[in-house]
């Protein structure tokens, strides 16, 4: 697919005539406009430089559009912009910022793999599903804030990013799926949206700064070493709705003190908790 840009640096690194091309093709110059029209991202890697700004009417982008794009600085997309395809920046090394546009509706599987120096993604309304592993090894990305319109967040979707400290998930969320938020290793505080049922296994393994968690009162699936190894984890409430929590969900919480839960779910929590079950501080609701 050739995809028609607007570059600051598209094939000669000039970033300031392009800008001032960009200037006078908007008060008519027709020889300004002509080349800016000429201007294509070409598949070549290395045309890829600094900061290129996709052209409004484009729809999605493919498969490894810009993947390896090691020059990319900064993109702009279109707010014709729908999908963004699997792998389509993954590894671009230098990206730090992305906006994304208003009709963007699905980010694909390792759309933003290992973009390790991506600081900040700005997430917008309209966006229903975030693929597998999307923005694992994202390693700069600090805070997310994801749109209440966000349906499904793929497994591994935000794996081993390891400066995040802050998520807030939206209320339209009804699963987390496997490992989508291990090894954030830095990860303070998160808060469950009510209407979550299921978090699936090894969701928060190895979230060694989280305190407190509050499942909400629809939950009723915990998987498999879900928050194992949460080694700061000092109390979690459990809902009257949980009917089935994997073996090690909370294993090597070493922290844990003080649980709260209903009564009809003690027997599930015991077979959990296994030995540790004697040492912890139980509180329960009838």
């Amino acid at each position: 697919m050739k995809v028609e840009i607007v570059a600051e640096n598209a094939k000669r690194g000039d970033y300031y005539a392009i800008l001032l091309l960009k200037q006078f093709a908007s008060e008519n110059d027709k020889h300004a406009q002509k080349i800016l029209d000429e201007i294509y991202y070409d598949g070549n890697k290395n045309h890829a430089i600094g900061m290129i700004v996709l052209r409004e009417g484009i729809k999605s982008l493919t498969y490894e559009e810009f993947k390896d794009c090691y020059k990319l600085e900064k993109i702009i997309l279109p707010d014709t912009l729908t999908l963004i395809g699997n792998r389509s920046f993954s590894r671009c090394k230098i990206l730090k910022e992305i906006i994304l546009p208003v009709n963007l509706v699905s980010i694909g599987d390792f759309a933003f793999y290992d973009c390790v120096s991506l600081e900040k993604v700005i997430f917008i309304d309209s966006l229903t599903s975030i693929g597998n592993a999307s923005f694992s090894y994202c390693k700069s990305l600090k805070e997310i804030i994801l749109p209440d319109s966000l349906k499904k967040i793929g497994n591994g979707a935000f794996w081993c990013c390891t400066s995040l400290e802050k998520i807030i998930l939206p209320d339209s969320l009804i699963s987390i799926g496997d490992s989508v938020f291990e090894n954030c290793k830095i990860l303070k505080e998160i808060i469950l949206p009510e209407t979550l049922t299921s978090i699936g296994k090894g969701a928060f393994n190895n979230c060694k700064r989280l305190k407190e968690i509050i499942l909400p009162k629809v939950v009723n699936t915990i998987g498999f070493d879900a928050f194992n190894n949460c080694t700061s984890l000092e109390k979690v409430i459990f809902p009257e709705s949980l009917n089935s929590i994997a073996p090690n969900a909370f294993s090597c919480c070493t922290s844990l003190k003080e649980i709260i839960y209903h009564r009809k779910t003690e027997d599930l929590l015991k077979e959990c908790f296994g030995k540790e079950w004697d040492n912890l501080e139980k509180t329960v609701i009838y």
